[in-house]
């Protein structure tokens, strides 16, 4: 009996560790700044939803979801991201510099490094920044990003690119025939041909050496 229950106790000591160590015991990914309203996680190893606390840590790689009125600051070496309410995210991996925000209003605050690229990707659009400060909001009725500082390239189906500046948006509505629609950028260089997106790509190439 006394077997027994030493054996027993020490499947339980090392069962209760791998049971906590999802939310809690997480030496890397994203430090939780502040978080109220309702906001949870999953991270990507796992089957449960965690709440996210001020003060914890998310795993890179874990989808966040907020609620009606969910409000949450993480942030990672050089990277900040507030999410707002009825959003829902997948955070980029300890290998990767992707996030994949699939609804809701996100804002974006990425620090440039040289020979990296931060890209976000969304149901309508895909985004490749540099050093920046913009906000991305995706809903049923397609999806927007407007570029408070540095630069981003948006690309959308057909072919379609943008470079954007401080103070300009584009925006895109689903379906097939939807195309870019760029605000308050008059000589925004935009272009609809596919030879014309690698042109751009070309550009971010040429700045990531200097």
């Amino acid at each position: 009996l006394i077997s027994a229950l030493v054996i027993l106790a020490a499947l339980g000591g090392a069962a209760a560790p791998a049971a906590l160590a999802g939310p809690e015991a997480v030496a890397e990914g994203w430090q939780v700044l502040e978080s109220h309203g309702g906001a949870r996680f999953q991270a990507a190893s796992e089957q449960s939803w965690w709440p996210v606390r001020t003060g914890s840590r998310i795993p890179g790689g874990s989808i966040i979801a907020t609620g009606g009125s969910g409000f949450l600051i993480i942030a990672r070496a050089g990277e900040s991201i507030t999410v707002r309410p009825n959003s829902r995210v997948t955070l980029p991996g300890e290998a990767t510099d992707e996030v994949r925000q699939t609804t809701g209003d996100l804002r974006y605050r990425i620090t440039r490094v040289p020979d990296r690229r931060f890209a976000v990707e969304t149901p309508y659009l895909s985004l490749l920044v540099k050093g920046t400060v913009f906000e991305v909001s995706v809903g049923d009725r397609g999806a927007e990003v407007e570029v408070t500082e540095g630069r981003v390239r948006v690309d959308a189906a057909r072919g379609q690119a943008v470079e954007l500046s401080p103070g300009q948006s584009a925006r895109i509505a689903p379906g097939a025939q939807a195309g870019l629609e760029v605000r308050a950028a008059p000589e925004s260089p935009f272009v609809a041909a596919p030879a014309s997106r690698g042109a751009i790509a070309a550009a971010y190439t040429h700045d990531a050496s200097g």
